[in-house]
């Protein structure tokens, strides 16, 4: 869906064309889905916003939420797996930077955390940086 949505805000896609166009890219599973669907809705066609509910109804996680998953993410491993686990889960939802950065330092292993909150980061990109220099520093 991500895809679809940067794909139409940089083609400038009219509202009444995305649901045509993303039909044309349907397979297997999906397509089969969605001639069932045209089916009930005899043939009348959704909005975007509505096509995308009913998509994520049929293929998506049954829990999906993304903000408990962020509140449940800890560095497990090295920074950069951490930090993308991070962004795979941050991508979903629409934060402030400053809120970003506290999940992001939160989440971090203690004494990396303590290392990196001593330089006050004003971004996830600058907190990242420092835990990859802390990380890169020990034995």
């Amino acid at each position: 869906m991500y895809q679809c949505e940067n794909y139409f805000l940089i083609d400038a896609t009219p509202e009444d064309v995305k649901v045509r166009l993303a039909i044309v890219h349907l397979e297997g599973k999906a397509l089969q889905w969605h001639t069932v669907i045209s089916k009930n809705l005899e043939n009348q066609q959704p909005s975007w916003e509505e096509y995308t509910k009913i998509l994520q109804d049929r293929f998506g996680d049954v829990c999906d939420d993304p903000m408990a998953e962020l509140m449940k993410l800890r560095q497990e491993k090295g920074v950069n797996e951490y930090h993308e686990a991070f962004d795979a889960i941050i991508s979903r939802l629409d934060l402030t930077e400053e809120y970003r950065l506290s999940c992001f330092l939160g989440g971090l292993k203690h004494e990396i955390q303590m290392m990196v909150c001593m330089f006050r980061p004003n971004s996830v990109r600058r907190a990242f940086s420092l835990a990859k220099m802390y990380e890169a520093s020990q034995p």
